[in-house]
């Protein structure tokens, strides 16, 4: 599963602005993923795979169908997400799972994403991003807050391109 945590942390860290149906696909699929280790129904490989996936096809589609609104919703839980999971990618040794924070840091999000949709939605997708990559690799005698540097520096710059240039003149 490690793989598949590298990839999506690859995509959301490249395409998290310029496809926001992806931002909240990957959120729901983290959603699912979560959901799938607290809910224990039927031991079986389907269910670990079904729930996540549901998870994140309910996300994309409701990113098409409530556009703006749908990526407040996903921003509240990415900045919970951030909140729990980033100081541990960084190799913080200190256990960051309080609910009082993940809910004041996902409410923070979402007022910050009411403000300044585009530049939050790209520093979350980055940091999504970042942390899934984080926690899945090892890059040796790299240090973490150096490939996280690294890393924003990359999803930022690729993002602003994306969102900039993506669309050719026809000049």
């Amino acid at each position: 599963m490690p793989i598949l945590y590298i990839g999506i942390g690859f995509l959301i860290l490249l395409a998290g602005r310029p496809a926001y149906a992806v931002f909240t696909g990957v959120i729901g699929l983290l959603l699912g993923v979560y959901f799938t280790g607290k809910i224990y129904v039927v031991p079986s490989n389907w269910n670990v795979l079904s729930l996540p996936l549901l998870f994140a096809g309910f996300g994309a589609l409701a990113a098409f169908v409530f556009k703006r609104w749908t990526v407040r919703v996903a921003g509240f839980f990415a900045g919970g997400f951030l909140a729990t999971n980033l100081p541990a990618a960084l190799g913080a040794v200190e256990i960051w799972n309080s609910w009082i924070l993940y809910v004041i840091v996902g409410v923070v999000s979402v007022l910050f994403l009411f403000l300044w949709f585009d530049i939050v939605l790209t520093l979350l997708s980055c940091l999504i991003g970042i942390s899934l990559i984080l926690q899945n690799v090892s890059f040796g005698a790299l240090d973490d807050v150096t490939m996280f540097i690294v890393l924003m520096a990359f999803g930022l710059i690729t993002q602003f391109l994306l969102l900039n240039y993506g669309n050719p003149s026809p000049d």
